[in-house]
């Protein structure tokens, strides 16, 4: 049985190491969360927002622009920048896993040097019940922000018997 060298087992331990780092978001993203009181309708047919919920109920509908507080100070490194695999959205959705309510998110990017706006990634939600739930959305994104900010745009709209509800977005 050969034996591995102590340096050929530190590269290995590295390499397993950066591997995982890989697979999350970093240290400094976990802490963002966005309630739904920093959001703020671009449109708005008849939504609220309830203490700490945006709801759209009977036929309502709204979009909801809610922007990222990223920063470029990475906790732990010495990087400069802020590194996205996912994030995760709160809501509810009164007909479950049906087509008649609606709920999507979308991460755009804002380039202040060249007045550009950029699509990064979006879901489509339709949860397996019509409590209050989570899904987390991929995303991987190098999000420093050198001249550059974020926004999420949510979309609702409920049925004219059903009701949705946004509760916030965070990174897990």
């Amino acid at each position: 049985m050969r034996k591995f060298s102590s340096a050929a087992a530190a590269a290995l331990v590295l390499a397993a190491t950066a591997s995982a780092t890989a697979e999350a978001n970093d240290r400094s993203v976990q802490a963002v969360m966005i309630p739904p009181m920093a959001c703020q309708p671009i449109r708005n047919s008849g939504a609220e927002l309830v203490l700490t919920s945006w709801i759209a109920r009977a036929g309502a509908s709204a979009e909801l622009v809610c922007p990222v507080p990223f920063n470029n100070i990475e906790l732990g490194t010495t990087s400069s920048d802020n590194d996205v695999t996912s994030f995760r959205i709160h809501y509810s959705d009164s007909d479950g896993a049906g087509a008649a309510s609606t709920v999507s998110v979308s991460l755009y990017r804002f380039n202040n040097s060249s007045f550009s706006v950029r699509f990064l990634c979006s879901a489509n939600l339709a949860p397996q019940t019509t409590g209050l739930t989570s899904t987390i959305v991929p995303c991987v994104q190098d999000v420093a922000p050198r001249g550059t900010f974020h926004a999420f745009l949510v979309q609702l709209a409920s049925p004219v018997n059903g009701i949705v509800t946004f509760r916030g977005i965070d990174f897990p």
